[in-house]
């Protein structure tokens, strides 16, 4: 029959109006499809705990904290007051760039709670000077390691210098229980079946270069985990 609700490309129902099952199974089938198109939820807070949202932690070099660990091998972590995951105040940034050999920077939480659903916001930007080179960002779980984004050129391709891409999503970790997860990122599976009794949720940055300059920041923000344990 008709969608009854302007929020989903509908008309509200009227004052009065009678309610067809039609209706109702239109509308409910609209706003099945548009949750299916969510790349993920950020649901009210009743629903959810803030790990960290980074707002307390003083702008400047990261060294690490409580909740978190950092390991930097030429590349680098600090807290900047900037919103490019999306979040609000500061996030983390985390970046690697070479020109010659290899720097990487990892971060990784301390302090998850098991056997539940975790979120947080994300931005990877790539940067590439020509040829001979290459750069990743990752996100981990329990020592396993799935590409947000890269790139590699090798010697001679000669590729066109500045900004290669820019990423801007979420981030969901799937509790499955049972100590079992899935990680998506943007909607897509990047990690499927990871066991892990005690998660620790890694993010990883690494850039080499031979004679050309290549790049990657990552922003993160917002990192929730849901209330409730899923078993």
């Amino acid at each position: 029959m008709a969608i009854r609700n302007t929020g989903l490309g509908g008309t509200d129902w009227s004052d009065g109006e009678v309610l067809d099952a039609e209706d109702l199974n239109d509308t409910f089938d609209a706003e099945t499809s548009k949750v299916q198109s969510l790349s993920a939820f950020w649901l009210n807070s009743e629903l959810y705990d803030v790990y960290e949202d980074f707002d307390s932690i003083a702008t400047g070099a990261f060294a690490g904290n409580s909740d978190w660990t950092v390991s930097t091998s030429g590349g680098s972590v600090s807290i900047s007051n900037t919103q490019n995951a999306g979040g609000t105040t500061n996030e983390l940034y985390m970046s690697a760039s070479s020109s010659s050999g290899t720097n990487t920077a990892t971060v990784t939480s301390q302090t998850l709670s098991a056997n539940k659903h975790t979120w947080c916001r994300i931005q990877v930007q790539i940067t590439s000077t020509r040829d001979n080179g290459s750069a990743t960002a990752q996100i981990g779980l329990n020592g396993n390691r799935y590409t947000i984004a890269s790139f590699s050129y090798g010697s001679g391709d000669n590729q066109i210098g500045g900004l290669y891409s820019t990423i801007q999503t979420d981030m969901l970790i799937v509790a499955k229980g049972s100590d079992g997860y899935d990680i998506y990122a943007g909607g897509k599976k990047v990690g499927s079946a990871i066991s892990d009794s005690t998660p620790e949720l890694e993010f990883y940055v690494t850039a080499t270069g031979s004679g050309q300059t290549h790049g990657v920041i990552l922003y993160i923000d917002d990192v929730r985990q849901a209330k409730n344990a899923t078993s």
